[in-house]
């Protein structure tokens, strides 16, 4: 296990590390296609400023445990990369944890309790 996360720590570059020039960005994503990051990450204001999504511009969004995350915390995002973006997939369960925050607001929902768009949803049932 030591040894996938020694690999992995080559390959992380941290978002301050991001904030240089256009080139230096470019060279240090090496021609990635897939970047992993935390929402907050993708509301970063020093990466617009930066040009990192003309660069790397986000067509796909995929969000784990969506489920945990209150349905506002991203909303923005869909309107930040209307132009890019073109496809969202939503994982998590509903069963397990509520958005982070509901305990103290009861009206927060998770991207699955909004009644019309669970007929797109589908739940898988199969564990491994």
């Amino acid at each position: 296990m030591a040894r996938t996360h020694l690999r992995l720590d080559r390959e992380l570059i941290r978002t301050d590390e991001l904030m240089g020039d256009e080139r230096g960005i470019m060279h240090m994503l090496g021609g990635a296609h897939i970047v992993l990051s935390t929402l907050s990450t993708l509301s970063n204001p020093g990466l617009d400023q930066v040009g990192i999504f003309s660069l790397v511009p986000l067509e796909r969004l995929v969000v784990d445990e969506a489920s945990q995350i209150n349905v506002f915390d991203f909303m923005h995002l869909f309107f930040k990369f209307r132009k890019s973006l073109e496809k969202i997939c939503f994982f998590g369960d509903p069963k397990q944890l509520p958005p982070y925050g509901q305990d103290q607001a009861p009206t927060l929902k998770s991207i699955f309790e909004f009644k019309h768009l669970q007929n797109l949803t589908e739940f898988l049932d199969t564990q491994c």
